[in-house]
């Protein structure tokens, strides 16, 4: 007479395959709720999620507005004021992107920097220089 235990070879297979699909499928459930949890997050923060390229061209277009207000660069007066005016109406990684170019810095210097910007008086002649370029219109279209 033989004996057949319910954990024979073709049992613990299935058993073993039923582990494995059931960890695929929590696993994928934690990442989708991961990303669900981040976009109500972003969203939230009053951000919009932008599609990649949407918002390279907006980083572009804010280059240039830039480079046109500076055209030799961002002097050590001028920086303070221009990111001071920026992190408040800009976020606070597109500023940094975008003002590393024209004033010769690193963007983590621009983010160490941002911590410490505060409005100044020359903070009014920043507004005053980029707002005829089209920076008002930007901040609608892309901020």
């Amino acid at each position: 007479m033989i004996l057949v235990t319910p954990y024979d070879a073709r049992s613990r297979r299935m058993a073993r395959l039923l582990r494995l699909v059931l960890l695929l499928s929590l696993g994928t459930i934690f990442v989708l709720l991961y990303w669900a949890i981040v976009a109500f997050l972003t969203l939230r923060r009053g951000n919009r999620l932008r599609i990649s390229g949407e918002n390279a061209s907006g980083d572009s277009r804010l280059k240039d507005i830039l480079a046109r207000a500076y055209p030799e660069g961002v002097s050590g007066t001028d920086y303070q004021a221009l990111i001071a005016f920026l992190v408040s109406r800009v976020p606070a990684d597109t500023v940094a992107r975008t003002v590393a170019g024209p004033s010769g810095k690193e963007v983590a210097a621009v983010l160490a920097d941002l911590g410490q910007a505060q409005p100044t008086a020359q903070t009014e002649a920043v507004r005053e220089k980029l707002t005829p370029l089209g920076f008002e219109d930007w901040v609608r279209r892309y901020a």
